[in-house]
């Protein structure tokens, strides 16, 4: 009867209730806490050091920016070494201003991005006038307004203010802005760097048919910095895929993550560079050179107030 009352025990269980030893921490003469709320304590502290910390820097991260900003300057250096204007540093602060403008535009996420869009380029159409006006020309901003409208209108700008200088570099101004503001909008919002790819690399072959001296380093940078952020912004949408799939990581592990992959790419980048230089040149076809004839006559026609529209083919 006492056999089929009490069983013995295993060997393997004796031993692992022998080894099994509880901790003096817990019921310590001087610890007025039971096992049970050390316990909650430990999984309380547990949870507040999972919960996400406060940071500035968004999830793209700075490096994105830094990319950008290169990318963006190397367009305007052109601009500048191409002689189209002599005031450069308007087309310097005009992209910074671009630059910082998009950026906050693309993290606003509680105001409709339309009016901010607006905004921004009433801010930017307004800027370019200033620094045409008052900072190049000392000018006031009244007569660089009759001057657009005179261009836009199709009369004769007036001679006594070079006119038509005076509305190219408002011109370039607000393209300069509006590239960095596009560029940091489409990257920290719309997550499209190989837009922006596009857009800095067509202006940048542009500035190469009327550059005066060689630009074959900005076109390497260009082409470097542009690679690094489109990998960049790559790895960035597929951390916040991985996130949205219940995908959760410390920030250790998100930096080596990071620091290993732009490493690669940097890597890749210096290869692609290096091959493309040793890529044989190939002369401009006949072709080209009557598009580039035609895209020359069109501009000037624009500076000078001569735009017709009776032939909106040519145009």
């Amino acid at each position: 009867m006492r056999s089929s009352l009490m069983q013995p025990r295993p060997s393997g269980e004796l031993e692992r209730a022998q080894d099994y030893t509880i901790p003096q921490s817990s019921f310590s003469s001087g610890s007025p806490h039971s096992p049970s709320q050390s316990r909650r304590s430990q999984v309380r502290s547990a949870t507040y050091a999972a919960q996400p910390r406060l940071t500035l820097a968004p999830a793209e991260g700075w490096m994105a920016l830094v990319l950008l900003a290169v990318a963006v300057y190397t367009v305007v250096i052109s601009l500048g070494a191409s002689g189209w204007v002599s005031a450069n540093m308007n087309l310097v602060v005009s992209t910074a201003v671009g630059l910082l403008t998009g950026f906050v535009v693309a993290k606003l996420k509680r105001f409709p991005q339309a009016i901010l869009h607006l905004g921004a380029c009433l801010a930017g159409y307004w800027l370019s006038v200033f620094l045409t006006s008052t900072i190049a020309y000392h000018v006031s901003w009244l007569l660089l307004l009759q001057n657009l409208r005179s261009v836009i209108g199709g009369g004769l700008v007036s001679p006594l203010t070079n006119g038509g200088d005076m509305v190219f570099l408002f011109y370039l101004t607000f393209l300069c802005y509006f590239l960095g503001y596009f560029g940091a909008w489409l990257i920290y919002r719309a997550h499209l760097p190989w837009l922006v790819a596009l857009i800095y690399c067509s202006i940048m072959l542009v500035n190469l048919q009327y550059a005066k001296t060689d630009l074959s380093l900005l076109v390497v940078v260009l082409a470097g910095a542009l690679l690094l952020l489109v990998a960049r912004i790559q790895l960035s949408n597929q951390l916040a895929r991985w996130s949205q799939e219940g995908l959760r990581t410390d920030r250790s592990w998100l930096r080596s993550v990071t620091t290993r992959f732009m490493q690669v790419a940097g890597l890749m980048t210096v290869l692609i560079v290096l091959l493309s230089m040793l890529l044989p040149v190939v002369s401009q076809p006949t072709a080209g050179t009557s598009l580039w004839n035609s895209v020359n006559n069109f501009w000037t026609n624009v500076t000078r107030g001569q735009l017709s529209l009776n032939n909106p083919g040519s145009v």
